[in-house]
């Protein structure tokens, strides 16, 4: 189950709808739904659990400078982009998508429950 968790945090992180049959654990998006009716919409996190995260993130880095400026990012008019542009700035993008891949995998797993 967790590949297929894994799977549909890829598609959220895309911008995709995805919606999973609990039955047969098989992953669709609006494209490819079709007339199944056995399936759950997994919903993407909201604006402020995205930002939690971001600020999560934030505070997992160690190094104090990098630190700063993501949280600094976070605090002005566009965070999300001020975030994104940052991380690609501090070259910690990479350990950004991990992270942020790991916590969708966790928010789907909850939802889930």
């Amino acid at each position: 189950m967790d590949n297929k968790l894994k799977e549909v945090a890829e598609l959220l992180i895309k911008g995709e709808k995805c919606y999973i049959d609990n039955a047969t654990n098989q992953v669709y998006t609006d494209g490819n739904l079709g007339e199944n009716t056995n399936v759950i919409e997994i919903k993407a996190p909201n604006s402020t659990q995205s930002f939690k995260m971001m600020e999560a993130f934030a505070n997992s880095i160690e190094d104090f400078e990098q630190q700063s400026e993501l949280y600094e990012a976070l605090q002005y008019e566009q965070p999300f982009a001020n975030f994104r542009q940052k991380v690609f700035q501090l070259r910690i993008h990479e350990n950004w998508n991990k992270y942020r891949l790991e916590k969708l995998v966790e928010f789907i797993a909850d939802q889930m429950k």
